[in-house]
């Protein structure tokens, strides 16, 4: 459960990172923030349904032995079947038609549905998440996520190839697309009951188009490394890694989040210029 908890936290405060590199730091870097921007909206929904799916797997992991059980997320409804918790199965979220407001402050409605291959992330598992009319604060969520879980339990690393496929529909009406293949590794340092040196990696490419019809791709070009020990001082930021934002016909954005020190500095590096943000 510890690991869980984190794991949500980390997923949580991950998403909120990216926003810093839509700050107006230059005007010469502003063409680029709307291209930054939409990534970041794609970003954060996905972990956002990362989020969901740890959540729903874990509080319902004892009634997946029964069939149809109701249980709350955020408000929601989850109905799981079949019984049995190591069959495969299907777990529907189920937040109304009307609306409710979930700890994290945003207005959901619609259904997620998960399909599983088994409750616990042991290495092969699947979880693949679809939508039923699903919006989040009015904006329509579409697509499909692959969640492939690829663990080595011996030397304390869970990792999880995520796979994404999505379609954001504004309320303005404007259509954001965002896809991704990532890896995420978890690592505990061979200290399971120790929670103050574990560390998450994140790997991987992401692509899209802009509300704007800008097409982009993001590299993560050294791995994103978060640690827990820094939570007290600097939050989830990166400790160290790069994240290279690539517009179509605009200059690309390197964000190097720095070599190890628990702190919220970033240098954003934008053809010969470079500044430092702190993140709020």
């Amino acid at each position: 459960m510890r690991k869980f908890l984190f794991q949500i936290l980390f997923a949580a405060l991950l998403a909120c990172t990216f926003v810093i590199t839509s700050c107006k730091k230059d005007d010469e870097v502003q063409a680029e923030e709307p291209v930054v921007e939409d990534n970041n909206t794609g970003f954060n929904e996905s972990e956002d349904l990362v989020t969901i799916s740890d959540e729903v797997m874990q509080t319902n992991s004892s009634s997946l032995r029964q069939t149809e059980t109701g249980q709350n997320y955020y408000g929601a409804t989850v109905t799981i079947t079949p019984k049995g918790q190591n069959t495969t199965g299907t777990i529907v979220v189920d937040f109304g038609t009307t609306g409710i407001k979930g700890r994290d402050g945003r207005t959901r409605t619609g259904k997620i549905i998960i399909t599983y291959t088994a409750i616990a992330p042991i290495k092969g598992a699947t979880r693949v998440i679809t939508f039923d009319n699903y919006y989040v604060n009015g904006n329509k969520i579409e697509g499909t996520k692959t969640i492939t879980f690829s663990n080595d339990p011996s030397n304390g690393v869970y990792t999880a190839n995520i796979i994404s496929s999505l379609v954001i529909t504004k309320s303005s009406g404007k259509i954001i697309t965002w896809s991704c293949n990532r890896t995420r590794a978890y690592s505990t340092n061979n200290t399971p009951l120790n929670f103050t040196d574990d560390e998450i990696s994140i790997t991987g490419t992401a692509s899209g188009t802009t509300q704007n019809n800008i097409d982009f791709n993001v590299v993560v070009s050294s791995p994103l490394v978060f640690k827990a020990s820094c939570l007290p001082t600097s939050g989830w930021v990166p400790v160290s890694g790069v994240l290279e934002v690539i517009p179509v016909d605009v200059a690309t954005r390197i964000v190097n989040y720095g070599n190890g020190d628990c702190d919220r500095k970033v240098t954003v590096t934008v053809e010969e210029k470079s500044y430092t943000i702190t993140i709020r």
